[in-house]
């Protein structure tokens, strides 16, 4: 199991512990949003700056699982998708993570 260590987190400097992990955030949202550069305007492109896949979306691993940054982001802001929901960019950026920019059909 390890012993207890106590960090900040390198997102948002709040305190976590941990049992001998080496982590760096302190929550899967933090380590999220780290990976992202996020405009002053919430209209404007949040442009992920995480790994990208063969075809040009963010991805990130969350537990075991790769996942796409686009999607998360939505889950994250607006809510889950209903099965066989995808999410569409209405901007031309692939990379966008800003949850206004995206839509779920």
């Amino acid at each position: 199991m390890g012993f207890l260590m106590t960090h900040n987190c390198a997102k948002c400097d709040e305190p976590f512990e941990t049992r001998g992990r080496k982590t760096v955030y302190c929550s899967d949202l933090c380590r999220f949003e780290a990976n992202y550069k996020v405009s002053k305007n919430p209209d404007e492109c949040w442009v992920w700056l995480g790994s990208v896949s063969h075809n040009g979306s963010g991805v990130f691993k969350l537990g075991t699982k790769m996942v796409k940054a686009h999607r998360h982001s939505y889950e994250l802001t607006v809510g889950p998708i209903v099965p066989g929901g995808k999410i569409y960019h209405i901007c031309p950026n692939k990379l966008c993570v800003n949850p206004r920019h995206l839509r779920c059909e």
